[in-house]
């Protein structure tokens, strides 16, 4: 949370460079799902306030869905009506960036020298790259995770000491494991990830996963 208001006080500071000093900023913030999200939030803006008294957070009306929130940004760009900070599925930022939608955070990021310290290492960094461009900062974003058996990845030819690092790996150790036969299965899963967003944008290519 920390993390999350240092980088909302930096956007604003970003954007109020020729606002007198005396001039309260004020921050629109879009999100999707309130029955999920809202008690979050409330809590963060109440938080980020309090850090930073002479910047006001306001929520745009919420959506019910990420569809419909993407939809909402779509409709609302270059209008009065597009929030300054959003939260968006990670399915639908490719689509954004090609429309030209999220700002580049790199400049805001090289400012802070304890992103790592503060949870965002580079593989979650990644998670908000398009092309390259950061465009965000993953939130609420839960990645996939494999368990395996080390002796059977042994039995295979496998090191499980140096698992797979490409779905295409997985794919070829899981068929050298089939071959094993004795009716082992390769693999099984469960669950249902849930696959968030960012303040701005963010992105989560399958192979970074």
């Amino acid at each position: 949370m920390k993390h999350f208001t240092q980088i909302l006080a930096a956007a604003a500071v970003a954007m109020t460079v020729s606002l007198p000093a005396h001039a309260e900023t004020t921050l629109t913030v879009h999100y999707p799902m309130p029955g999920f999200f809202k008690d979050v939030m409330d809590t963060i803006s109440k938080k980020f306030m309090e850090e930073n008294p002479d910047i006001k957070i306001q929520f745009a009306n919420p959506s019910a869905t990420y569809e419909e929130g993407i939809q909402t940004i779509m409709r609302q760009v270059g209008t009065p009506e597009m929030p300054d900070l959003t939260f968006i599925g990670l399915n639908r930022l490719r689509m954004a960036n090609e429309r030209d939608i999220p700002v580049d955070m790199d400049p805001l990021i090289a400012k802070d020298n304890s992103m790592a310290e503060q949870g965002f290492s580079n593989n979650i960094l990644k998670l908000a790259q398009v092309n390259g461009k950061q465009v965000g900062l993953a939130f609420a974003t839960s990645n996939p995770i494999m368990y395996y058996n080390a002796d059977l990845v042994r039995a295979a030819g496998g090191n499980p000491d140096n698992p797979p690092t490409s779905w295409d790996e997985v794919i070829e150790l899981g068929a050298k494991i089939k071959a094993l036969g004795n009716g082992v299965i390769p693999s099984t899963s469960a669950g249902r990830a849930t696959t968030g967003c960012s303040p701005r944008f963010c992105s989560a290519p399958a192979e970074r996963c």
